[in-house]
């Protein structure tokens, strides 16, 4: 029986993306998530980060597409998330006490 491969689970940095737009490594980036089974979320405060970033003049004079043709590739490739409430004493017990 063929074993099934793992999913990898990542998400990718503001930065890593505008890297990879300017760059021109669009393409590269989708068959990589692709051949190599990842699965990237994003969510609404990184999208807002990345057309704000998009929407810098340096930046978008290094661009070749517009912000809109960005997002929808950053859409396209990633699983998006509705993140839940973050609750630290889950993550470090209940015992301990954090300084204010």
């Amino acid at each position: 029986m063929a074993r099934k491969k793992k999913v990898k689970r990542f998400v990718i940095d503001v930065n890593a993306f505008i890297s990879i737009f300017i760059a021109g490594h669009t393409e590269w980036l989708l068959h990589y998530v692709i051949q190599n089974n990842i699965e990237v979320f994003i969510d609404d405060s990184l999208l807002k980060e990345l057309l704000k970033v998009l929407e810098y003049k340096h930046i978008a004079s290094r661009l070749k597409a517009n912000k809109f043709e960005y997002l929808n590739f950053v859409r396209y490739i990633s699983t998006q998330i509705e993140p839940e409430d973050f609750n630290i004493a889950h993550y470090i017990g209940k015992n301990h006490r954090l300084k204010p």
